[in-house]
Protein backbone atom coordinates (compact mmCIF):
# COMPACT_ATOMS: atom_id res chain seq x y z
CA UNK A 1 0.00 0.00 0.00
CA UNK A 2 1.22 3.51 -0.79
CA UNK A 3 2.50 4.95 2.50
CA UNK A 4 0.75 8.30 1.99
CA UNK A 5 -2.56 6.61 1.22
CA UNK A 6 -2.10 4.39 4.26
CA UNK A 7 -1.47 7.33 6.55
CA UNK A 8 -4.51 9.17 5.18
CA UNK A 9 -6.59 6.09 5.98
CA UNK A 10 -4.78 5.83 9.31
CA UNK A 11 -5.67 9.41 10.24
CA UNK A 12 -9.31 8.88 9.32
CA UNK A 13 -9.64 5.59 11.22
CA UNK A 14 -7.63 6.60 14.23
CA UNK A 15 -9.17 10.00 14.74
CA UNK A 16 -12.65 8.50 14.72
CA UNK A 17 -11.84 6.50 17.87
CA UNK A 18 -10.46 9.57 19.66
CA UNK A 19 -12.57 11.89 21.72
CA UNK A 20 -12.02 15.60 22.23
CA UNK A 21 -12.88 17.13 25.56
CA UNK A 22 -15.31 20.05 25.67
CA UNK A 23 -13.03 21.57 28.31
CA UNK A 24 -10.83 23.44 25.85
CA UNK A 25 -13.77 25.30 24.27
CA UNK A 26 -14.17 28.06 26.85
CA UNK A 27 -15.14 30.92 24.50
CA UNK A 28 -18.76 30.97 23.33
CA UNK A 29 -20.11 33.42 20.76
CA UNK A 30 -23.66 33.81 19.44
CA UNK A 31 -24.55 35.22 16.03
CA UNK A 32 -28.04 36.31 15.04
CA UNK A 33 -29.96 35.67 11.84
CA UNK A 34 -28.20 38.71 10.41
CA UNK A 35 -25.40 38.63 7.87
CA UNK A 36 -22.96 40.85 9.77
CA UNK A 37 -19.49 39.75 10.83
CA UNK A 38 -18.55 39.64 14.51
CA UNK A 39 -14.78 39.82 14.86
CA UNK A 40 -12.92 37.69 17.41
CA UNK A 41 -10.03 40.06 18.11
CA UNK A 42 -11.24 40.83 21.65
CA UNK A 43 -11.07 37.12 22.45
CA UNK A 44 -7.44 36.89 21.35
CA UNK A 45 -8.37 34.87 18.26
CA UNK A 46 -6.26 34.19 16.35
CA UNK A 47 -3.06 34.52 18.39
CA UNK A 48 -0.10 36.30 16.74
CA UNK A 49 1.67 34.11 14.18
CA UNK A 50 -1.12 31.53 14.31
CA UNK A 51 -1.97 29.91 10.99
CA UNK A 52 -5.11 27.97 11.85
CA UNK A 53 -8.30 28.03 13.90
CA UNK A 54 -10.19 25.13 15.45
CA UNK A 55 -13.84 25.76 16.35
CA UNK A 56 -17.31 24.32 16.71
CA UNK A 57 -20.56 25.74 15.39
CA UNK A 58 -24.23 24.85 15.72
CA UNK A 59 -26.41 26.28 12.99
CA UNK A 60 -28.95 25.04 10.50
CA UNK A 61 -27.20 26.70 7.55
CA UNK A 62 -24.95 29.56 6.44
CA UNK A 63 -22.14 29.66 9.00
CA UNK A 64 -19.80 32.28 7.51
CA UNK A 65 -16.14 32.86 8.42
CA UNK A 66 -13.99 35.68 7.06
CA UNK A 67 -10.19 35.87 7.14
CA UNK A 68 -9.13 39.50 6.67
CA UNK A 69 -5.40 40.16 6.32
CA UNK A 70 -3.49 43.35 7.10
CA UNK A 71 -2.97 43.67 3.35
CA UNK A 72 -6.76 43.95 2.97
CA UNK A 73 -7.03 40.54 1.31
CA UNK A 74 -10.28 38.80 2.26
CA UNK A 75 -11.16 35.12 2.23
CA UNK A 76 -14.80 34.32 2.89
CA UNK A 77 -15.78 30.76 3.78
CA UNK A 78 -19.41 29.69 3.68
CA UNK A 79 -20.22 26.49 5.58
CA UNK A 80 -23.57 24.92 4.76
CA UNK A 81 -24.86 27.64 2.49
CA UNK A 82 -27.81 27.29 0.15
CA UNK A 83 -29.93 25.52 2.78
CA UNK A 84 -26.96 23.46 4.03
CA UNK A 85 -26.22 21.89 0.64
CA UNK A 86 -23.09 23.75 -0.53
CA UNK A 87 -19.94 25.06 1.14
CA UNK A 88 -17.94 27.69 -0.67
CA UNK A 89 -14.63 29.57 -0.64
CA UNK A 90 -14.52 33.13 -1.98
CA UNK A 91 -11.69 35.63 -2.39
CA UNK A 92 -13.97 38.57 -1.66
CA UNK A 93 -17.16 39.05 0.33
CA UNK A 94 -20.18 37.76 -1.59
CA UNK A 95 -17.94 37.08 -4.58
CA UNK A 96 -18.04 34.00 -6.79
CA UNK A 97 -17.12 30.61 -5.32
CA UNK A 98 -13.58 29.58 -6.26
CA UNK A 99 -14.02 26.23 -4.54
CA UNK A 100 -17.20 24.32 -3.72
CA UNK A 101 -18.17 21.31 -1.65
CA UNK A 102 -21.55 19.67 -2.18
CA UNK A 103 -23.08 18.08 0.89
CA UNK A 104 -24.54 18.73 4.34
CA UNK A 105 -21.94 19.90 6.88
CA UNK A 106 -24.01 21.66 9.59
CA UNK A 107 -26.54 20.44 12.13
CA UNK A 108 -29.37 22.41 13.74
CA UNK A 109 -29.24 20.40 16.97
CA UNK A 110 -25.57 19.59 17.57
CA UNK A 111 -22.15 21.20 17.22
CA UNK A 112 -19.94 20.34 14.26
CA UNK A 113 -16.18 20.80 14.56
CA UNK A 114 -14.09 22.47 11.86
CA UNK A 115 -10.48 23.37 11.24
CA UNK A 116 -9.42 26.28 9.02
CA UNK A 117 -5.76 26.67 8.07
CA UNK A 118 -4.08 29.47 6.10
CA UNK A 119 -0.44 28.47 6.43
CA UNK A 120 1.82 29.62 3.57
CA UNK A 121 -1.20 30.99 1.71
CA UNK A 122 -2.80 27.56 1.42
CA UNK A 123 -6.41 27.84 2.59
CA UNK A 124 -7.71 24.52 3.89
CA UNK A 125 -11.16 24.01 5.41
CA UNK A 126 -12.25 20.70 6.84
CA UNK A 127 -14.19 18.81 9.46
CA UNK A 128 -12.51 17.21 12.45
CA UNK A 129 -13.68 15.37 15.53
CA UNK A 130 -10.20 14.39 16.67
CA UNK A 131 -8.32 15.44 19.77
CA UNK A 132 -5.37 16.17 17.53
CA UNK A 133 -7.16 18.93 15.67
CA UNK A 134 -6.20 17.38 12.32
CA UNK A 135 -8.46 17.18 9.27
CA UNK A 136 -10.87 14.28 9.09
CA UNK A 137 -12.58 15.44 5.89
CA UNK A 138 -11.01 18.16 3.74
CA UNK A 139 -13.86 20.19 2.23
CA UNK A 140 -12.22 23.19 0.57
CA UNK A 141 -8.66 23.90 -0.52
CA UNK A 142 -7.26 26.92 -2.33
CA UNK A 143 -3.72 28.24 -2.88
CA UNK A 144 -3.18 32.00 -2.74
CA UNK A 145 -0.30 33.67 -4.54
CA UNK A 146 0.91 35.26 -1.30
CA UNK A 147 0.45 34.18 2.35
CA UNK A 148 -1.99 36.06 4.55
CA UNK A 149 -0.48 38.21 7.30
CA UNK A 150 -1.95 39.95 10.33
CA UNK A 151 -5.13 37.91 10.00
CA UNK A 152 -8.36 39.00 11.70
CA UNK A 153 -11.26 36.56 11.85
CA UNK A 154 -14.96 37.28 11.83
CA UNK A 155 -17.97 34.96 12.07
CA UNK A 156 -21.56 35.42 11.00
CA UNK A 157 -24.79 33.61 10.28
CA UNK A 158 -27.88 34.79 8.44
CA UNK A 159 -30.09 33.79 5.53
CA UNK A 160 -32.59 32.16 7.87
CA UNK A 161 -30.23 30.86 10.56
CA UNK A 162 -28.70 31.99 13.86
CA UNK A 163 -25.62 30.29 15.27
CA UNK A 164 -23.76 29.24 18.41
CA UNK A 165 -19.96 29.12 18.17
CA UNK A 166 -17.32 27.66 20.48
CA UNK A 167 -13.62 28.53 20.41
CA UNK A 168 -10.58 27.50 22.40
CA UNK A 169 -9.06 30.14 24.65
CA UNK A 170 -5.45 30.78 23.68
CA UNK A 171 -2.94 32.43 25.98
CA UNK A 172 -0.03 32.51 23.56
CA UNK A 173 -0.56 28.76 23.25
CA UNK A 174 0.35 28.27 26.92
CA UNK A 175 3.52 30.37 26.89
CA UNK A 176 3.26 31.72 30.44
CA UNK A 177 6.98 31.76 31.39
CA UNK A 178 9.05 34.67 30.11
CA UNK A 179 12.82 34.95 30.47
CA UNK A 180 15.15 37.76 29.38
CA UNK A 181 18.83 37.31 28.54
CA UNK A 182 21.30 40.17 28.19
CA UNK A 183 23.95 40.77 25.57
CA UNK A 184 26.24 38.57 27.65
CA UNK A 185 27.25 35.02 26.80
CA UNK A 186 26.32 33.44 30.14
CA UNK A 187 23.80 30.62 30.51
CA UNK A 188 20.67 31.12 32.57
CA UNK A 189 19.31 27.75 33.68
CA UNK A 190 15.59 27.00 33.67
CA UNK A 191 15.53 24.56 36.60
CA UNK A 192 13.65 26.99 38.86
CA UNK A 193 10.85 27.10 36.30
CA UNK A 194 10.51 23.31 36.27
CA UNK A 195 11.96 23.09 32.76
CA UNK A 196 12.45 20.44 31.62
CA UNK A 197 10.16 18.23 33.67
CA UNK A 198 11.59 14.87 34.82
CA UNK A 199 11.71 12.31 32.00
CA UNK A 200 10.92 14.97 29.41
CA UNK A 201 12.68 14.54 26.06
CA UNK A 202 11.76 17.79 24.31
CA UNK A 203 11.30 21.52 24.79
CA UNK A 204 9.06 23.86 22.83
CA UNK A 205 9.87 27.57 23.09
CA UNK A 206 9.83 30.97 21.41
CA UNK A 207 12.65 33.48 21.23
CA UNK A 208 13.01 37.01 19.93
CA UNK A 209 16.60 38.01 19.21
CA UNK A 210 18.59 39.46 16.34
CA UNK A 211 21.23 36.73 16.47
CA UNK A 212 22.99 34.19 18.69
CA UNK A 213 20.24 32.51 20.72
CA UNK A 214 22.15 29.76 22.53
CA UNK A 215 20.66 26.70 24.25
CA UNK A 216 22.64 24.17 26.29
CA UNK A 217 21.52 20.66 27.26
CA UNK A 218 23.63 19.47 30.20
CA UNK A 219 23.14 15.88 31.30
CA UNK A 220 23.80 14.37 34.73
CA UNK A 221 26.66 12.48 33.07
CA UNK A 222 28.27 15.87 32.32
CA UNK A 223 27.64 15.54 28.60
CA UNK A 224 26.92 18.92 27.02
CA UNK A 225 25.11 19.76 23.81
CA UNK A 226 25.27 23.39 22.75
CA UNK A 227 22.85 24.66 20.13
CA UNK A 228 23.46 28.00 18.46
CA UNK A 229 20.44 29.50 16.68
CA UNK A 230 21.21 32.32 14.27
CA UNK A 231 24.89 32.63 15.03
CA UNK A 232 27.38 34.51 12.89
CA UNK A 233 25.03 37.47 12.42
CA UNK A 234 21.98 35.21 12.00
CA UNK A 235 23.44 33.30 9.05
CA UNK A 236 24.41 29.93 10.58
CA UNK A 237 22.90 27.62 13.20
CA UNK A 238 25.16 25.05 14.79
CA UNK A 239 25.17 21.96 17.03
CA UNK A 240 28.20 21.35 19.25
CA UNK A 241 29.08 18.54 21.65
CA UNK A 242 30.92 20.89 23.98
CA UNK A 243 30.66 24.58 24.80
CA UNK A 244 32.30 26.69 22.10
CA UNK A 245 33.49 23.51 20.39
CA UNK A 246 33.42 22.80 16.66
CA UNK A 247 30.08 22.53 14.85
CA UNK A 248 29.10 18.90 14.23
CA UNK A 249 26.00 19.98 12.33
CA UNK A 250 25.29 23.26 10.55
CA UNK A 251 22.31 24.97 8.98
CA UNK A 252 22.84 27.93 6.66
CA UNK A 253 20.09 30.52 6.69
CA UNK A 254 18.32 33.14 8.78
CA UNK A 255 16.23 31.68 11.61
CA UNK A 256 15.82 34.58 14.08
CA UNK A 257 13.98 37.88 13.93
CA UNK A 258 14.75 41.09 15.84
CA UNK A 259 11.10 42.17 15.93
CA UNK A 260 9.05 39.02 16.34
CA UNK A 261 9.16 35.70 18.15
CA UNK A 262 10.22 32.56 16.30
CA UNK A 263 9.11 29.17 17.60
CA UNK A 264 11.47 26.21 17.95
CA UNK A 265 11.31 22.61 19.10
CA UNK A 266 14.33 20.76 20.52
CA UNK A 267 14.12 17.00 21.11
CA UNK A 268 16.74 14.68 22.65
CA UNK A 269 14.81 11.40 22.79
CA UNK A 270 16.98 8.26 22.65
CA UNK A 271 20.07 10.41 22.14
CA UNK A 272 18.82 11.83 18.85
CA UNK A 273 19.19 15.61 18.99
CA UNK A 274 16.68 17.30 16.69
CA UNK A 275 16.30 21.06 16.38
CA UNK A 276 13.67 22.65 14.19
CA UNK A 277 11.25 25.49 13.62
CA UNK A 278 7.54 25.21 14.18
CA UNK A 279 4.75 27.76 14.01
CA UNK A 280 2.06 25.18 14.64
CA UNK A 281 0.10 24.87 17.85
CA UNK A 282 0.48 21.12 17.40
CA UNK A 283 4.15 21.49 18.28
CA UNK A 284 5.53 19.31 15.49
CA UNK A 285 8.55 20.18 13.35
CA UNK A 286 7.86 22.40 10.37
CA UNK A 287 11.51 22.67 9.27
CA UNK A 288 14.18 20.38 10.70
CA UNK A 289 17.39 22.42 10.99
CA UNK A 290 19.83 20.21 12.91
CA UNK A 291 19.86 16.45 13.49
CA UNK A 292 22.57 14.54 15.36
CA UNK A 293 22.69 11.05 16.89
CA UNK A 294 24.61 10.58 20.15
CA UNK A 295 26.07 7.23 21.14
CA UNK A 296 24.17 7.29 24.43
CA UNK A 297 20.94 9.05 25.44
CA UNK A 298 21.09 12.10 27.67
CA UNK A 299 19.77 11.70 31.22
CA UNK A 300 18.92 14.16 33.96
CA UNK A 301 18.99 17.02 31.49
CA UNK A 302 19.31 20.62 32.64
CA UNK A 303 18.67 23.40 30.13
CA UNK A 304 20.22 26.83 29.95
CA UNK A 305 19.65 29.72 27.55
CA UNK A 306 21.85 32.65 26.64
CA UNK A 307 22.37 35.41 24.13
CA UNK A 308 25.40 37.58 23.48
CA UNK A 309 27.71 38.56 20.64
CA UNK A 310 25.78 41.76 20.03
CA UNK A 311 22.27 40.58 20.89
CA UNK A 312 19.97 40.32 23.89
CA UNK A 313 16.90 38.07 23.87
CA UNK A 314 13.35 37.52 25.06
CA UNK A 315 12.31 33.90 25.60
CA UNK A 316 8.90 32.29 26.18
CA UNK A 317 8.31 28.81 27.59
CA UNK A 318 5.29 26.66 28.38
CA UNK A 319 4.67 26.07 32.08
CA UNK A 320 4.72 22.33 32.89
CA UNK A 321 1.26 20.94 33.59
CA UNK A 322 0.90 19.68 37.14
CA UNK A 323 1.20 15.92 37.33
CA UNK A 324 1.67 15.67 33.56
CA UNK A 325 4.93 13.73 33.54
CA UNK A 326 3.78 11.44 36.34
CA UNK A 327 0.64 10.64 34.37
CA UNK A 328 2.39 9.83 31.13
CA UNK A 329 5.86 8.64 32.07
CA UNK A 330 4.82 5.00 31.69
CA UNK A 331 2.83 5.49 28.49
CA UNK A 332 4.37 3.34 25.76
CA UNK A 333 5.61 5.41 22.83
CA UNK A 334 5.83 4.24 19.27
CA UNK A 335 9.57 3.76 19.61
CA UNK A 336 9.02 1.62 22.72
CA UNK A 337 6.77 -0.67 20.73
CA UNK A 338 9.09 -0.63 17.74
CA UNK A 339 12.04 -1.55 19.95
CA UNK A 340 10.12 -4.30 21.76
CA UNK A 341 8.88 -5.73 18.48
CA UNK A 342 12.42 -5.76 17.09
CA UNK A 343 13.70 -7.63 20.14
CA UNK A 344 10.98 -10.26 19.89
CA UNK A 345 11.05 -10.77 16.15
CA UNK A 346 14.56 -9.68 15.22
CA UNK A 347 13.09 -7.39 12.56
CA UNK A 348 11.53 -3.97 12.18
CA UNK A 349 7.71 -3.84 12.38
CA UNK A 350 5.63 -2.80 9.43
CA UNK A 351 3.45 0.30 9.47
CA UNK A 352 0.37 -1.90 9.83
CA UNK A 353 1.81 -3.71 12.86
CA UNK A 354 2.72 -0.46 14.61
CA UNK A 355 -0.69 0.98 13.79
CA UNK A 356 -2.49 -2.06 15.23
CA UNK A 357 -0.47 -1.88 18.45
CA UNK A 358 -1.27 1.79 18.68
CA UNK A 359 -4.98 1.27 18.15
CA UNK A 360 -4.94 -1.34 20.93
CA UNK A 361 -3.29 1.15 23.29
CA UNK A 362 -5.73 3.88 22.28
CA UNK A 363 -8.70 1.72 23.17
CA UNK A 364 -7.05 0.87 26.48
CA UNK A 365 -6.42 4.57 27.19
CA UNK A 366 -10.01 5.53 26.53
CA UNK A 367 -11.29 2.61 28.61
CA UNK A 368 -9.27 3.70 31.64
CA UNK A 369 -10.06 7.38 31.21
CA UNK A 370 -6.57 8.34 30.12
CA UNK A 371 -5.68 10.65 27.26
CA UNK A 372 -4.45 8.47 24.39
CA UNK A 373 -0.78 8.95 23.56
CA UNK A 374 -0.85 7.45 20.12
CA UNK A 375 -0.02 7.61 16.45
CA UNK A 376 -1.60 10.27 14.29
CA UNK A 377 0.25 12.29 11.69
CA UNK A 378 -0.71 15.24 9.53
CA UNK A 379 0.67 15.17 5.99
CA UNK A 380 0.13 18.75 4.82
CA UNK A 381 2.55 18.46 1.91
CA UNK A 382 2.97 15.22 0.00
CA UNK A 383 6.29 16.40 -1.41
CA UNK A 384 7.82 16.17 2.06
CA UNK A 385 8.79 12.72 3.31
CA UNK A 386 7.24 13.07 6.77
CA UNK A 387 6.08 9.64 7.93
CA UNK A 388 5.13 9.72 11.57
CA UNK A 389 6.37 6.84 13.73
CA UNK A 390 6.09 8.35 17.19
CA UNK A 391 3.78 10.48 19.29
CA UNK A 392 4.27 12.30 22.55
CA UNK A 393 1.85 14.35 24.61
CA UNK A 394 2.31 18.04 25.26
CA UNK A 395 -0.13 19.99 27.43
CA UNK A 396 -3.01 17.71 26.44
CA UNK A 397 -2.13 18.15 22.79
CA UNK A 398 -0.72 15.35 20.68
CA UNK A 399 2.26 16.17 18.54
CA UNK A 400 4.31 14.12 16.15
CA UNK A 401 7.95 13.99 15.23
CA UNK A 402 9.11 13.41 11.70
CA UNK A 403 11.71 10.61 11.55
CA UNK A 404 11.09 8.64 8.39
CA UNK A 405 9.93 5.07 8.86
CA UNK A 406 12.46 2.68 7.36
Amino acid sequence: MNVYLFFEVLILCYCMVSTRSEAGYTIQVSTADLYQYRYLTNYGIPTPNSTHMLFRVRACNDAHVILRSSGKKEIEIVLGGWNNTISCLRTKVQGPCHRKYNGRVLNCKSYEEFLISWKDGRIMVGKTNSEFGSFRDLLLEYQLRKPLSGVKIGVSTGFGAAGKWMFEARSEAGYSIQVSTADLYQYRYLTNYGIPTPNSTHMLFRVRACNDAHVILRSSGKKEIEIVLGGWNNTISCLRTKVQGPCHRKYNGRVLNCKSYEEFLISWMDGRIMVGKTNSEFGSFRDLLLDYQLRKPLSGVQIGVSTGFGASGKWMFIAPAAGFERRFKNSPTMLDRQRNYSQRHNSQPSVEEIFQADMDYTRMSIKYGDIPCSLCCILPDRTKQYDCVQMYCLNRKHTCKNPVLK
